[in-house]
């Protein structure tokens, strides 16, 4: 498992936690989760495990559905999310940014909206 020395995230827990950051309100039921990282069940439950042994993270059974999970982010999980994200932004700009063009950045930034907006419409 790859962390970044500056967040201590790996790859792994900044899906997980900025999937969450990003739900309206910050939590997500766990199947919705596992849909959206693409893990399995198993691996999703092994992490969840890790990221609340950290307490970033905290899980409870939902009301309408006794099996049912919902992830929601703690506050360390959401300062360790938000304080990563600089430092990702920087790793995309060095891995992808700059190793374009002018003319293909506006080529990639147009194919990844049009991308985005039909991964959107297949969610609904």
């Amino acid at each position: 498992m790859r962390r970044s020395s500056a967040s201590r995230l790996s790859e792994a827990d900044f899906r997980v936690l900025v999937s969450i950051l990003n739900a309206e309100p910050e939590q997500l039921r766990a199947y919705e989760l596992a849909a959206r990282i693409d893990f399995d069940k198993p691996r999703l439950h092994r992490h969840l495990d890790r990221l609340e042994a950290r307490g970033m993270i905290r899980r409870r059974q939902t009301d309408d559905k006794p099996r049912g999970i919902t992830v929601e982010l703690e506050p360390d999980g959401r300062a360790a999310i938000l304080a990563a994200r600089p430092a990702r932004g920087r790793h995309i700009r060095e891995a992808i940014v700059q190793a374009l063009t002018p003319e293909e950045l506006e080529a990639f930034t147009h194919a990844s909206e049009k991308i985005l907006a039909h991964l959107r419409s297949l969610e609904r």
